[in-house]
């Protein structure tokens, strides 16, 4: 790699409904386990260093959201 080429960061932001399993795939892609309790989240961030697209490793930043809550009348 040459000094002046940098490595890819790919932002992804995870969006979605209260309990859909959000957070339980941001850590599956970074820790390579699955959460099996519900804990709801209000926002967490993660990062994965050297994660394999096609022939080639990128840096990726998760950005896990909170899920909407639905009310009912």
């Amino acid at each position: 790699m040459a000094a002046a080429e940098e490595k890819k960061i790919y932002k992804v932001v995870i969006m979605g409904g209260g309990g859909v399993g959000k957070s339980c795939l941001a850590v599956h892609m970074v820790h390579g386990k699955f959460i099996e309790t519900y804990d709801p989240t209000i926002e967490d961030s993660y990062v994965k260093y050297n994660f394999p697209v096609d022939d080639d490793y990128v840096s990726i930043e998760i950005l896990d959201t909170a899920g909407q809550v639905r009310t009912y009348a």
